[in-house]
């Protein structure tokens, strides 16, 4: 039995239900709907990005399951696993975003680990620069977090009232 999954740009994928149910949220999904036959659309990921995603599920679809029937963990990088998330940067920070959003628990910790070895030991400009993202933090704020200020240092100013 399979499902069709449609991305953001309306490309369609024909998956079995046992790969599409590696990700909770289209578990839930496949569950809950009326029509069979009707695509699942997902408006949150592009198609290039849940080829990857398909691509992965497709590949640890036989991988033991834990008590709660979620893949069970292993903090253990696979060789494929490695070659896999060797993608260019963007495509990871996308893959992890759609791994958060789709609820695959593993494949989302992959990529955590894969962008937290990336950004180790690098400034706030050469981390923009992996992941193409442009941030202007105020001067002041620049200042704070240069001179080794953490978030836990920061005061919100005037703040709210909750009574």
């Amino acid at each position: 039995m399979s499902v069709i999954l449609q991305s953001l740009d309306k490309q369609e994928f024909t998956v079995s239900i046992e790969v599409a149910q590696q990700s909770m949220l289209l578990k839930d999904m496949i569950a809950a709907r009326e029509d069979a036959e009707s695509p699942i659309v997902l408006k949150f990921v592009l198609g290039s990005v849940l080829a990857k995603v398909i691509e992965y599920c497709e590949h640890h679809q036989n991988d033991p399951l834990d008590e709660n029937n979620a893949l069970a963990r292993s903090y253990d990088i696979s060789s494929w696993d490695y070659q896999f998330l060797k993608a260019d940067n963007i495509m990871l920070a996308l893959m992890t975003n759609a791994s958060k959003i789709l609820r695959i628990e593993r494949l989302r910790d992959l990529c955590a680990v894969v962008i937290g070895n990336l950004v180790c030991g690098k400034t706030d400009e050469e981390i923009s620069t992996l992941f193409n993202m442009h941030i202007n933090l105020p001067d002041e704020i620049r200042e704070l977090v240069d001179n080794g200020k953490t978030w836990t240092d920061f005061r919100v100013q005037d703040q709210p009232s909750l009574e």
